[in-house]
């Protein structure tokens, strides 16, 4: 019995500390995507200042310029997210039920399965 008794402890132990892993690599790609999201904010206000300056320049049928190429480049493309989803895929893989606070499993999976 305190053989078994043992031998469960650890199994849960290492259930514990799979979690653990599994929750900080979660909260690293989050970091990673805000990250992100910052540039792909920063990156496509650019793009709508260019934008804007090059349909001010032809309502006012600006002639072309060193100053306007430099818009004109900017106009085309945009930035997006590349969701980092790595730990996402090995929890799913390991199973959800082992996040053990509700909430926070909750919470990952209406992020990953419903935002993204």
């Amino acid at each position: 019995m305190i053989a078994l008794s043992i031998n469960n402890a650890s199994e849960v132990d290492k259930l514990r500390q799979k979690e653990i892993t599994l929750l900080t690599e979660t909260q690293q790609n989050l970091t990673i995507d805000l990250l992100d999201l910052d540039r792909n904010i920063k990156g496509n206000a650019l793009r709508i200042r260019a934008n804007e300056m090059v349909l001010s320049a032809l309502k006012k049928r600006t002639p072309m310029n060193d100053y306007l190429k430099f818009f004109y480049a900017g106009v085309f493309g945009n930035y997006q997210l590349n969701e980092n989803t790595a730990a996402w895929t090995t929890l799913q893989s390991v199973g959800l039920d082992l996040i053990s606070n509700d909430s926070l499993r909750n919470a990952i999976l209406h992020l990953y399965a419903v935002r993204y």
